[in-house]
Formats: C-alpha cells, structure tokens, sequence
C-alpha cells in the first residue's frame, strides 16, 4: 500500500496581498461604446441581397418562407429543389428589370430568376409557377409553394400579393 500524501501547506504558496482602500473598491462602469446604427429591416434584407446581387435597387414584395419545385417532363410531376426560405422580388438598377430571388435555409444555393415578361408567370391553387431558362439554356418550368397564414379571411393572401408582383 502506498503512503499517504500529505497536503502542502498554502504557506508555500503565499497569497497575493490586496491593499484595499475604500475610495478605491468603488467598481468603475466600463467604457461606453457607441451604439450601433439604427436600421430597419428593409435596410437589412437589402444590405443582405446586394451580397449576393450588387444591382438590387428596391424590395417590392417579401414571403417570408416558399419552396421551389421545378416540373419534370418525363414524370410529368412536381420535384422538390431543397431550396426553401424568404422570397424576395424586388427591381434592379435600370428600368423594367426584376428579379425573383429565394434566400436558401437548407443550404447554400439560393434561388435567383430573372422576371422578364408577364406572360412567363401564372398563379394557380398551389403554386406560383414561372417559366424561365435555365443554366444550360433551356427552359425550365418552376413552381413556387408560398406559405399562408390562414388567419386573415377577406384580406389579399400573401401568395396573390407577390404573384401580382412578379
């Protein structure tokens, strides 16, 4: 069996000594920092959507979450893309340019299309679908889900209100 340590005494050790003074033990208040600059949201969400697309010059409808599907010819059905989050359509620099724009929360891919003609876009029970060309030039059919808060009968629903903005 071993032996036992024994404990060293805190003598070894000494303790810092504190001169205490009761003019001196008042806490002093920290440094005031300046305080950030006030932004709204709409200067938030644009300082944001610049990073992405420097020519945004206005927002002009928000839905606060939407999925995109694209339609698939051969199975003749509605695929989920993994893109989902807040819609945003807002106008570019320029006049009669706009840009339909979906920032991803599922991961780093965002949904960004431009909005050229009116006839590209129709609204039915479930979708706001455009059609639009895709990376390699061909056309691609896209359905956007919109979420809707069913708590306000008789006002414009938020899906009609960014369909008539796009």
């Amino acid at each position: 069996m071993r032996p036992k340590r024994r404990s060293r005494p805190s003598q070894l050790y000494p303790q810092p000594i504190v001169d205490s003074d009761p003019e001196t033990d008042i806490p002093t208040e920290p440094p005031t920092l300046a305080a950030p600059p006030q932004r709204s949201n709409t200067e938030l969400n644009l300082t944001v959507l610049r990073r992405y697309v420097p020519t945004i010059s206005h927002i002009l409808s928000i839905a606060p979450f939407a999925v995109i599907y694209t339609f698939s010819a051969e199975t003749q059905a509605w695929e989920k893309c993994g893109i989902e989050g807040t819609l945003f359509v807002c106008q570019l620099e320029g006049l009669g340019r706009y840009k339909a724009m979906i920032l991803n929360r599922k991961g780093l891919d965002n949904f960004t299309t431009d909005l050229l003609h009116a006839d590209d876009v129709e609204i039915t029970d479930e979708y706001v679908i455009l059609q639009a060309m895709g990376e390699e030039g061909t056309p691609v059919i896209y359905g956007i889900w919109i979420f809707e808060d069913g708590g306000s009968e008789g006002i414009t629903s938020t899906r009609e209100m960014v369909a008539h903005m796009i």
